[in-house]
């Protein structure tokens, strides 16, 4: 990846830099990512702005044990949200849970080839809780990795090549967006849902979520097998629009396990999903409760839906309706359809 020296942080991106570079990208998670990629494929020379930092991924979130991305605190926004930052965005912090919608069109099947996901190797636990679930009702997880380490957006999407530029530990302002689009620049937001609103103009929605809460439990000390950095997110449970994912380790204590319950659909998560998973777990002699910490199942989508803006946001901001799984399919999809109408209107000679 070609990559300039870095300013330093807070540094505003100066627009008349970048004019060697038509299309201007602002954020390298997985929206960003996507978008560059496709770019370049369209034969544009792409510029990339990114605020957190670059260079190597730390060790902890090479790990695919997600209980480690908590110890790369500059890597992660601050605020209610689980939001990474730097190369990769979210893509380097969360469980690399790679999920196909039901109905499937090209740039999702696109999406899902790019991203190429391994089956998770359930432990013990989650073999029993597979087994306990029943045909139709329990998966293995399909996980971003390759060779027992996270394989992230930029890993996929941001090849070197001469034609792209990539800039980190780069702010980029409302007024330089405004600067990019008056200067006629091919400009696409990809800063995330809560942070391109205020880049493009726009006053955000609220956030959409999935309604979630976590059932905890202790792990047998025969099931206690998993050690650190291996992934710990192995199955998927799904009952109606309920969906379950297990961690087989939450967090640094391997007698630590918990089950996440997210209703994918509706707005409110149904008592009786929860009694059912709740029944599952103490069947295999487990003793669950339920949490009063925040679920991490938060997906601060559709923020823009619907909303006009002075450049195009190609990121989960401007989908139009929260995705029925886990998001990083959907938001690289979108992010390649976005791309595609966009600059297929112009000449790549702009």
């Amino acid at each position: 990846m070609t990559q300039s020296p870095s300013p330093p942080a807070g540094r505003s991106f100066a627009v008349n830099s970048a004019t060697e570079h038509p299309v201007q990208i602002v954020g390298a998670g997985v929206a960003g990512c996507v978008a560059a990629f496709t770019a370049l494929e369209l034969g544009y020379r792409v510029a990339v702005h990114e605020a957190g930092p670059g260079g190597p991924l730390p060790p902890e979130l090479r790990s695919p044990d997600l209980n480690r991305a908590t110890e790369a605190p500059s890597w992660w926004w601050p605020g209610q949200y689980l939001a990474g930052k730097g190369l990769g965005g979210g893509s380097a912090v969360n469980g690399m849970v790679v999920q196909a919608p039901r109905q499937m069109d090209e740039a999702l099947h696109w999406a899902i080839d790019s991203f190429d996901p391994t089956p998770a190797q359930p432990g013990p636990l989650g073999r029993r809780v597979l087994d306990a679930a029943g045909d139709g009702l329990g998966h293995v997880a399909l996980l971003s990795a390759a060779n027992g380490q996270r394989r992230t957006a930029a890993d996929i999407w941001l090849a070197p090549t001469d034609r792209l530029h990539v800039g980190t530990n780069t702010t980029v302002t409302a007024t330089d967006v405004a600067q990019m689009v008056d200067q006629g620049l091919p400009t696409l937001i990809a800063a995330g849902a809560l942070r391109s609103p205020g880049l493009v103009g726009a006053e955000a929605r609220p956030a959409l979520d999935h309604p979630s809460v976590v059932l905890r439990f202790e792990v047998p000390a025969d099931l206690q097998t998993l050690s650190i950095d291996e992934p710990v997110t192995t199955v998927i449970l799904r009952w109606g629009s309920c969906q379950g994912v297990l961690l087989e380790r939450a967090g640094a204590d391997p007698s630590n396990g918990a089950l996440i319950l997210s209703e994918m659909k509706g707005h409110r998560l149904d008592d009786a999903s929860i009694a059912t998973a709740f029944e599952l777990l103490v069947s295999l002699g487990l003793n669950p409760s339920v949490s009063n910490d925040p679920a991490p199942v938060a997906h601060a989508c559709c923020t823009l839906t619907g909303v006009e803006t002075i450049a195009p946001v190609v990121d989960a901001s401007t989908l139009s309706e929260l995705p029925s799984v886990n998001p990083m399919v959907t938001v690289a999809a979108h992010a390649r359809r976005e791309t595609l109408r966009l600059l297929r209107y112009r000449d790549v000679g702009d």
